[in-house]
């Protein structure tokens, strides 16, 4: 009842005017739903009678539909007395079957259950390749070329001293396929005239396709072009220098990179 209650005052006192026995006189309509939990809706009549003396009681009467949501609704009938904006019911409390007059607004009916998902549509094409990876420079030094027509050996990334036996100066590369290019050589001292250096980059014991650049007469520097070559992940790599006669004994610088 004090649900119900709580319904009926409420439209009586929302919008703050005056409100005595007289005043309040009339017909309302209910429409609401009926607790904090929204279970249950309310549908029906408050009927307010002005006394003879406004200051005296006056006579409220409620008929309702009072129907869970979903559910079957019970008609519910109870009256009192009012004034200014106290009410107070007494009488028995009625309950009986549908109320057979047609409510203000109708019953909200039972929620629809929910559809089914529609089926994962297809998968869409493949994208394009992306972009290659940024590629891995690697830089060395191959210190005490001595000068006569030889063949030596340096490390393929880092610095030491040249040596006659390949397996000496073998690294190894890593887990990763990778192409091979840009090799660039500097010595530090030219070669001389009629003599010449060969550079080449040398994985498991053979050329790297045509990486490779060659160090003349007076000339210091070389680069292998546009040449590539391809190394397969966990190669032993290494630079092969050959000299042809007899150049000057020294250094050499060099670089070269690697692309996925």
């Amino acid at each position: 009842m004090l649900v119900v209650w709580g319904l009926l005052v409420g439209p009586l006192r929302g919008d703050g005017a005056a409100f005595d026995t007289c005043t309040g006189q009339g017909v309302y309509s209910l429409n609401a739903l009926a607790d904090a939990g929204n279970t249950a809706q309310v549908l029906g009549f408050m009927t307010l009678t002005q006394p003879r003396v406004c200051t005296g009681l006056g006579i409220v009467s409620v008929e309702v539909d009072i129907k869970p949501l979903g559910g079957a609704a019970q008609h519910l009938t109870f009256a009192g007395t009012y004034f200014v904006d106290a009410f107070t019911f007494g009488g028995p409390v009625v309950l009986a079957g549908v109320d057979t007059r047609n409510p203000p607004a109708g019953f909200i009916g039972p929620t629809d259950p929910t559809g089914a998902t529609d089926p994962t549509g297809a998968t869409g094409p493949t994208g394009p390749t992306g972009p290659n990876g940024p590629s891995g420079i690697f830089t060395g030094r191959i210190t005490g070329l001595p000068s006569g027509a030889t063949t030596r050996y340096g490390f393929a990334v880092g610095s030491a001293t040249d040596n006659a036996t390949e397996s000496n100066r073998m690294t190894l590369s890593s887990n990763t396929a990778c192409t091979a290019q840009n090799l660039s050589v500097k010595l530090t001292v030219a070669p001389g005239a009629g003599h010449s250096r060969v550079f080449t980059l040398r994985a498991n014991g053979g050329a790297v396709g045509t990486v490779t650049c060659t160090i003349s007469a007076a000339a210091t520097t070389c680069n292998s072009g546009a040449g590539t070559g391809s190394i397969a992940a966990g190669s032993d790599l290494a630079i092969e220098v050959v000299s042809a006669t007899s150049p000057a004994a020294g250094d050499a610088k060099f670089g070269w990179e690697c692309r996925p």
